[in-house]
Parts: structure tokens; sequence; C-alpha cells
């Protein structure tokens, strides 16, 4: 079992929001979303987040992997986000720079705001550092669909097909999650992830992994996960420090 903190400031001046409302974040890799996968958010137009991480992994093979990631996510428009993150890796073979990634999502709108859909993709190309091994360019389209319920449980569910270079077979990345508000102020997390990771094909399998959020100016996010199949960590976790604003407006 492994666990992480995530800490999330946001600016005051958010979108009205409906009670019970699970609290909205991002990810590991510093973009809209639950745990590992992404969701679409309508943060305010215009704010950046920005993003440090630890995490780390542990192989049933004995292998430790831990991860520095970077990410900045900017809110474009009402419909448009995009993001860039990579992430320096640490293991037995070498060190370094590992993946860069950038990509986006558009949201698609529709007269019930209960649903939340989006289409975008990600190209990632790496490692950046030739101690961990030859680059490839990888390109990822995927796309979401959330759903909240009056009672205030979200379900969502991101899908996309990993479309990897240097002779790899293509195939599929899932991710099934779920945030109910415990409270006013706390929201649990749940995913079941399936090749759902910036290492690609190399690090492939099915994992599950639980959390807990925090809701106002301050978030607080913990989380652990396991895996249940293939080649994912037997666990993992991780640390973060996000910093999001619209300009920095109502922060003082």
């Amino acid at each position: 079992m492994a666990l992480g903190i995530t800490i999330l400031l946001f600016a005051h001046k958010t979108y009205a929001q409906e009670t019970p409302k699970y609290a909205a974040g991002v990810n590991l890799w510093g973009r809209p979303g639950l745990i590992l996968g992404d969701s679409f958010e309508r943060f305010p137009v215009g704010t950046w987040i920005f993003s440090t991480h630890y995490a780390f992994q542990s192989f049933a093979s004995g292998e430790n992997i831990s991860l520095l990631p970077l990410g900045i996510t900017f809110m474009a428009t009402d419909n448009l986000v995009f993001y860039a993150n990579t992430d320096y890796k640490l293991f037995s073979a070498g060190q370094g720079f590992n993946l860069f990634v950038v990509g986006g999502k558009l949201g698609l709108r529709i007269d019930d705001p209960a649903w939340q859909f989006s289409l975008g993709g990600d190209v990632s190309t790496g490692p950046l550092s030739n101690s961990l091994g030859p680059a490839t360019t990888d390109f990822i389209p995927t796309g979401t669909v959330s759903y909240t319920f009056p009672f205030g449980l979200m379900c969502n569910f991101e899908l996309g097909v990993y479309l990897p270079g240097g002779g790899w077979p293509p195939y599929m990345r899932f991710d099934p999650g779920f945030a109910y508000p415990l409270a006013s102020d706390l929201t649990a997390l749940l995913e079941l992830t399936g090749h759902n990771s910036q290492e690609g094909p190399t690090n492939p399998g099915s994992s599950v992994a639980l959390g807990i959020r925090g809701n106002g100016p301050l978030h607080l996010q913990a989380f652990f996960g396991l895996g249940t199949s293939g080649d994912a960590p037997s666990y993992y976790g991780g640390a973060s420090l996000l910093i999001a604003s619209s300009l920095f407006d109502g922060l003082i």
C-alpha cells in the first residue's frame, strides 16, 4: 500500500456550483482529472495550474522507480484546455528527464449540465535523457465522458488509443473513475485504470486507486494504488504541490 498527498491552492473566484458537489482538481500529471486519469473540468477561464510532484512505484521484481512530474495546465476558454508535462525519473538503470507530453481537450456542451464530454489527445516524446533509453514519439487520442447524479456522485470514463512509436503495437487505454462528496469539504475518489500510465508500453497493466480530496481554497489530496494485473506496479503513490489561479485574482 502506498500513500500520497496533494495540495491545491485555488483562486476564490470560481464558477457557480450546486450542492452537493465533488471537489474538482487535477491528477498526478497536473491535468484536470481524478488520481491518474483525465476528466474535463470547467475551471474559470484564464486559470493556470502549475504542479510539481513526487511519485513512486514498486514492482514485484524488486524494482523501485521514483518520478518527479512537472506540469502546467491552462484553461483557454470555457470549452478548451491545454496542458504540458514532463517528469524526472530515477531507477536502478539510470536517471534523467523522461517523457515530454503536450495535449489538450475540447469540451462538448449539451443541454443537460450533469453531462460533460470532451475530445482531445496527447503527443508524447522521450525519454529526453539518453540514459533512459532511445526516444520515440507516441500519439494518444482520447475522449472523456462524465455524469454527475443529483446526490453528488460523479462517474467519469476516459478512453484512449495508445499509438506508440518504436515498433510497439497500439493498445487501448481506459480509466473509469468515481468522485463522491462525503461532506461539503471532503470528496472520496476511486479509479480502476488499465494501461493508463505515462510510461506507455513499458508499464502496462491494470490497477486500482483510492483517494480523498479536500475542498475550498486549500485542497488536500491523499491516495494509494495497488497493481492488479499485468506489469502494473505492485503499489504506487506520491506527493504533489499544485498552485492554480485565474491570474491570481481573489487570492488575497
